[in-house]
């Protein structure tokens, strides 16, 4: 007996069929992906942003996709246990098997949020709450979304960061589903895939895909459709291998190789912590810098609004230490100025900042992987799975004496900023050993 013909199927899948099928045939049939442009490229990186802050709770670094990302954590779930990222799904449905990865789902709300983020030039790219009710990937997340968690609801979040623009800021468009209307729109998208499962089996390339007109408006989307010039070609009955060849060429002399997407073949396990009580909101918080060495007891710098008006007016420190410039034989004052700066930078570069749920307006060090290694390691040593498995409960004391040995008490090779997230269990367990290490320590207001 012949064995079924599957089609594997993703939501860009049918978003390429929508555009174009004859795109879809040359993409999917004959193997040849478009190149990858800067833009798509620093969309992948702002996603990477976002996968670990959410993820581990690390902050963005310092470049374009980091500046972009930060503009948005507002708008985020608070990173924990809670929030899963880059949620590997796989389900078949008769011959159709879908496959994919959402962005993240954050299981402390009622309803689930299930969310993805989205780059664009120009916020007016940006669907509104109608148009991600009926959206393809929409319909299919949060179908995902209630088959796990077995819910009649979801809520749709998807967080746009405009990529120009300095004043422009990203953009959250939420809209809560039901149960009905998904598979009610569901079964619209198990038709398309059907249909690309029968070109499938009966075309072996997208130059035997009919269009009922060229051009049409999906040979102008996303800047203009690469296989332009081969369907011109082939309407004008000419053989199009040359330029199929050339194309595919260009894709692999200019696409990076990407990280493996394919989900496993079995379904993914996943603990789900309940729902955390304490609720933040980690906003990018400029700070004043830090004055220069440790201070007796360390005090919570809490920085209102008015503030930061009050500091954008004042003359700054160095402002007023500033003398007038001397005249041009006096070039001895000039040097001792420059050294005195000198010095002054030294002694700020050995100091180190604590941000307790919030973010510098500079970068920071991540510190992590550094906790998760020392839980590791208190765990083992009293012969536990989890740290916070200690016997009457000196877990996080525990975590704290191994950090304390693992930087032998100095704390030298972090002086800077470094990030805390007390939504994170660990990190709030860690909060103690840094607070004793930093000169500053920086809080958000709740």
């Amino acid at each position: 007996m012949e064995e079924e013909l599957q089609i594997l199927l993703s939501a860009s899948q049918l978003g390429t069929a929508d555009q174009c099928e004859r795109k879809w045939g040359y993409t999917y049939l004959d193997g040849i992906r478009s190149p990858s442009t800067a833009s798509q490229q620093l969309g992948t990186d702002v996603h990477t942003c976002a996968e670990e802050w959410l993820g581990k709770g690390t902050p963005p670094p310092q470049n374009k996709a980091g500046r972009i990302f930060t503009k948005g954590v507002a708008l985020l779930p608070v990173p924990g246990d809670h929030v899963l990222v880059e949620h590997a799904f796989r389900f078949v449905d008769g011959p159709l098997v879908w496959r994919g990865f959402i962005d993240f789902i954050d299981t402390s709300t009622t309803p689930i949020k299930v969310g993805d983020h989205k780059t664009t030039k120009n916020l007016r790219y940006a669907m509104d709450a109608q148009q991600l009710s009926t959206d393809n990937q929409g319909i299919i997340y949060a179908k995902v979304a209630m088959d796990k968690f077995n819910v009649d609801q979801v809520q749709l979040e998807w967080v746009y960061y405009p990529t120009t623009g300095k004043n422009t800021l990203p953009k959250k468009v939420s809209v809560v589903v039901g149960r009905d209307h998904v598979e009610k729109h569901y079964k619209t998208l198990r038709m398309k895939g059907v249909s690309l499962l029968d070109h499938k089996r009966n075309v072996s390339s997208g130059v035997d895909l009919q269009v009922e007109k060229f051009p049409h408006p999906g040979c102008r989307a996303y800047g203009g459709c690469t296989f332009q010039e081969a369907c011109d070609q082939l309407n004008k009955g000419n053989d199009v291998s040359d330029i199929l060849d050339r194309i595919k060429a260009m894709s692999a002399a200019k696409t990076t190789p990407a990280a493996v997407i394919n989900p496993p073949t079995e379904p993914v396990k996943t603990v789900v912590a309940a729902p955390q009580e304490r609720t933040v909101s980690c906003e990018d918080v400029v700070v004043p810098p830090a004055k220069v060495g440790r201070p007796k007891k360390h005090r919570a710098l809490e920085i209102t609004e008015e503030a930061r008006a009050a500091e954008s007016v004042a003359p700054s420190a160095n402002e007023d230490s500033i003398a007038p410039e001397a005249p041009p034989v006096k070039a001895k004052a000039k040097t001792k100025r420059k050294s005195k700066d000198k010095q002054e930078t030294k002694e700020a570069a050995d100091t180190m900042t604590l941000f307790i749920d919030c973010m510098p307006s500079s970068g920071s060090t991540d510190v992590s992987d550094i906790i998760m290694q020392c839980a590791a390691e208190a765990a083992s040593e009293h012969g536990v799975d989890h740290y916070r498995m200690i016997d009457f409960g000196k877990g996080p004391a525990q975590l704290n004496v191994c950090l304390e040995r693992y930087f032998h008490g100095g704390f030298s090779k972090f002086a800077g900023s470094v990030v805390l997230c007390t939504s994170n269990q660990i990190q709030a367990d860690s909060i103690p050993f840094f607070e004793a290490m930093a000169d500053t320590v920086v809080r958000s207001i709740k």
